[in-house]
């Protein structure tokens, strides 16, 4: 592990500075590093010495943020960031979480000890600690499940006190080529039973990391699958096709979404509730060709004619050709012949229907057809 701490080059200078503080790296980095892989976010926790937590987390922060030259960020439950060119340092006290009900957000509190801390996280993968020095912390065997590529949930429930560790799960699996121990798998009965009761913005947050993931397409299918998110199953094809023609990007989580579901949740942006808005209203409509498609759609964002054409061959073929469907006459030779106003925009939608379906394509077939528009 210090080989893997050396040649890191944001957890080698965090170590050196938090020398004289009891801080473990956890988490993903090393995960990670057990694995053979280099993590640029990394993740810290402080085991307080006195009594003051809050002011040797201060500290900590602040000491990074000079070794680092940048200005930390202060965030919720205890917790700090620095966000750097190369990456990013997270960096909590050791903190306990108990959940009052199914899916509700922890309550957290300090920790008595690293274990502790270990203990409230999603998977063993993900529960061991390593020391400045290089030194693994590993109480709950995590290592030996990072070892075998295999996801285990902490203890019995770990779904229902938290119902997206579950759509972590099947992030993970795909991300690390992970797969589920027996208990895992148990476990997705739970989330499936709660996940209701969690907020959209927490569902939300974890459809937009996989979304960015290359293999998003196997993430969305099971969760599909599962029936975690939404209330259909779109085709197999469909969302691949959705995957292979949407940009790799946390906000194709929206497309995922239409596909899956025909509801639009509480806590949207305006752009987010306009675009699944699109979608869902076209997504089971039927097109009797081209032009009708274009009148319904010619405003309709890009992303929106992604989704739709992942489910339906007509509008992806609308998609690619609706760049093309713009009038070669200008609005002003228009307006000399004639049209102005209403008649104006009528025109123009015309022209593009007759364009889209191919029936015009020069400027001459433009002018004639509009002489006998009207």
């Amino acid at each position: 592990m210090l080989k893997a701490l050396r040649e890191n080059p944001i957890a080698r200078r965090a170590a050196e500075a938090l020398r004289g503080f009891d801080v473990y790296f956890v988490g993903g980095f090393v995960r990670d590093a057990l694995l053979g892989k280099s993590c640029l976010d990394i993740d810290l926790v402080l085991v307080p010495w006195g009594s003051d937590p809050g002011r040797e987390l201060r500290d900590a922060i602040f000491t990074l943020a000079g070794a680092f030259g940048v200005k930390p960020k202060r965030s919720q439950f205890l917790t700090g960031k620095l966000v750097l060119e190369e990456g990013e340092i997270d960096i909590a006290l050791a903190r306990k979480e108990e959940y009052p009900e199914p899916g509700s957000l922890p309550i957290v509190g300090p920790a008595r000890s690293l274990e502790e801390d270990l203990r409230r996280r999603d998977f063993t993968a993900n529960a061991i600690a390593m020391s400045l020095g290089g030194e693994l912390v590993d109480p709950l065997r995590g290592a030996e499940d990072v070892k075998a590529r295999v996801l285990r949930v902490i203890h019995r429930g770990s779904f229902r006190d938290d119902p997206t560790r579950a759509l972590r799960a099947i992030r993970y699996r795909h991300q690390l080529g992970f797969s589920y121990s027996d208990e895992t798998e148990k476990e997705f009965a739970l989330a499936k039973k709660f996940m209701a009761r969690v907020s959209f913005e927490r569902i939300k947050h974890e459809l937009a990391r996989s979304s960015a993931r290359p293999e998003r397409a196997r993430i969305w299918l099971e969760m599909a699958e599962r029936n975690l998110v939404g209330e259909r199953m779109p085709e197999r094809e469909a969302l691949f096709a959705l995957s292979e023609r949407a940009r790799l990007s946390p906000d194709s989580w929206v497309l995922f979404y239409a596909l899956v579901s025909e509801s639009i949740p509480a806590g949207l942006t305006r752009a987010e509730r306009k675009l699944l808005s699109c979608i869902i209203r076209n997504a089971r409509r039927e097109f009797s060709g081209l032009a009708e498609a274009h009148e319904e759609l010619r405003a309709a964002p890009e992303e929106a004619l992604i989704a739709l054409g992942a489910l339906n061959p007509l509008l992806e073929d609308y998609r690619k050709r609706r760049p093309s469907s713009r009038p070669l006459m200008s609005a002003e030779e228009m307006k000399a012949m004639g049209f102005s106003g209403e008649k104006l925009g009528k025109a123009i939608l015309a022209l593009e229907k007759e364009r889209i379906e191919e029936r015009i394509k020069t400027p001459a077939e433009e002018r004639e057809f509009l002489k006998n528009l009207f």
